[in-house]
């Protein structure tokens, strides 16, 4: 074999080794593309899930608050209530008073 033909040769052996170098990246890059999707795919479903559970909580801690505050409201009422009530007398003593004596 002359020196042209092992020299022609080794080229078409290094243009194949290129061609199948190239394949592979290609090969490589779509099954990269495909898990990064497929991750970021199950990373965004867990953030929904999370969201959602944070979303359930915050509605909860939002309703025992809701609730202290209205007890809290309900038992302030109560004590004014009952304030009144002891001086419902004196008040109507007060009134009765003030129209029999004009």
């Amino acid at each position: 074999m002359s020196i042209l033909e092992l020299i022609q040769t080794a080229e078409e052996k290094a243009e194949k080794m290129r061609q199948n170098a190239n394949e592979q990246v290609k090969e490589l890059l779509e099954t990269t593309k495909i898990n990064s999707e497929a991750e970021a795919k199950k990373m965004h479903l867990q953030a929904e899930k999370d969201l959602k559970a944070l979303e359930i909580k915050f509605n909860e801690m939002i309703n025992k608050e809701q609730i202290n505050i209205d007890q809290k409201a309900t038992t302030e009422d109560n004590l004014m209530v009952k304030d009144a009530t002891k001086q419902f007398d004196a008040a109507i003593d007060f009134v009765l008073k003030k129209v029999i004596v004009k």
